[in-house]
């Protein structure tokens, strides 16, 4: 993968548009009808996904984002049969994981459904691409063959991009997303986090980890997801969360702006795409 563009402009090369099952990859007038899943573009160490429908998204990244956060399912590889796919990630605006969940969750594929032969196994999955084509739906093809061809799914070196992944349909449901990936990307914005999180009082945790518990979350994301909420919407876990937050909330925000200079990303530029 080519290194981070300077600024954080978005690569003019890496900009991918697929089609739905009956479209042809080869341009024409007969194609142009087609609606586009998803539009794909290399953003610093971001890859941005715009998806053309809610359901083209959810099916997608749905069994994803459900092994990367779940609070019961993370880690766990559920195949395409199973009936929770149905109850998966509902209602979600956009979705968000490091590159890595991806890798992870191919990597627990290829075990539970025994994907390679034996000959195989052993071996790099990525040196085989293709082959989760039997156990994943169209959309999860569609955008794990662009992943691959766009060189994310391989391993990368040090200081090489990208990392993480933003898929939306609205640019409006992105600024969450973005800050998961600053918590991600940025270890002293994390660490930062973490202190606000453990000077909080013990009343002030239990409500929020009762809340996030609540929407599904994961004990290993809970200190991710708070400083989102909190950053982005003082109400959302109650009156004395709100004050007792208030001055964390001012002092998340500076932060960010400071961490996303140091990372040399114009945040800004993203939404206007």
């Amino acid at each position: 993968m080519a290194k981070k563009d300077i600024k954080g402009n978005p690569k003019k090369g890496l900009v991918a548009q697929v089609q739905p099952k009956g479209a042809s990859n080869q341009p024409s007038s007969q194609n142009a009808a087609f609606p586009k899943d998803f539009e794909m573009r290399e953003y610093g160490p971001l890859i941005l996904v715009h998806f053309s429908s809610p359901k083209a998204q959810h099916q997608a990244l749905a069994r994803v984002e459900t092994f990367y956060e779940s609070g019961s399912d993370a880690s766990n590889y559920i195949s395409l049969q199973n009936p929770k796919t149905k109850l998966m990630c509902r209602n979600y605006e956009a979705f968000n994981m490091p590159i890595l969940a991806i890798k992870e969750w191919l990597q627990a594929m290829k075990i539970s459904e025994k994907a390679l032969s034996r000959s195989q196994h052993n071996a790099d999955p990525y040196s085989f691409p293709g082959w989760w084509r039997s156990f994943t739906n169209l959309q999860e093809s569609n955008l794990l063959d662009q992943l691959w061809r766009c060189g994310c799914l391989k391993a990368l070196k040090d200081g090489e991009n990208p990392v993480y992944l933003i898929s939306f349909i609205n640019k409006s449901a992105v600024h969450h997303d973005l800050l998961h990936a600053l918590y991600f990307l940025h270890p002293g914005y994390q660490d930062m986090v973490r202190k606000q999180w453990l000077a909080l009082s013990k009343p002030c945790r239990l409500v929020i980890t009762h809340e996030l518990l609540m929407r599904g979350y994961g004990e290993h994301v809970w200190i991710d997801e708070f400083q989102a909420y909190v950053s982005e919407d003082q109400g959302c876990f109650g009156k004395k969360v709100t004050e007792e937050c208030h001055q964390v909330r001012l002092e998340l925000r500076a932060a960010q702006s400071l961490a996303w200079e140091e990372l040399d990303l114009n945040v800004a530029s993203i939404f206007q795409m």
